[in-house]
């Protein structure tokens, strides 16, 4: 699914909207994920009921803040699906630093903060 360019001024940097199909939520998200978006995401999950699918197909960078919080989404049974080869290798490291507790404190993927 392509975001219409409509959607995007020069200031915009990041969109995310839900879509929903059959019993599965979508929630696309595009343009660059950074830490001032990172709550408003998580809020969007937290509000899907039933299974989650996190659209990345449009999705052009992440920081890692951004990337912590798409790995914890993940970890709590949502379905990264669109991602880039990119964004995939980012994402791997990030697992990684999750498993070894390197998360950065106060981050969604942080142990003991609450998520989606």
């Amino acid at each position: 699914m392509a975001w219409p360019a409509s959607w995007f001024s020069p200031g915009v940097q990041f969109r995310a909207w839900v879509g929903q199909q059959d019993a599965v939520r979508t929630v696309h998200l595009a343009g660059r994920l950074g830490r001032e978006h990172t709550a408003e995401l998580l809020r969007i999950c937290d509000e899907a009921p039933g299974p989650l699918r996190v659209d990345l197909a449009n999705l052009v960078s992440a920081d890692p803040t951004g990337l912590e919080a798409l790995v914890g989404l993940e970890s709590r049974g949502a379905e990264l699906t669109g991602t880039s080869p990119y964004l995939a290798l980012r994402l791997e490291h990030a697992r990684t630093a999750a498993r070894s507790g390197n998360a950065t404190p106060g981050s969604p993927a942080a142990p003991g903060r609450a998520g989606c």
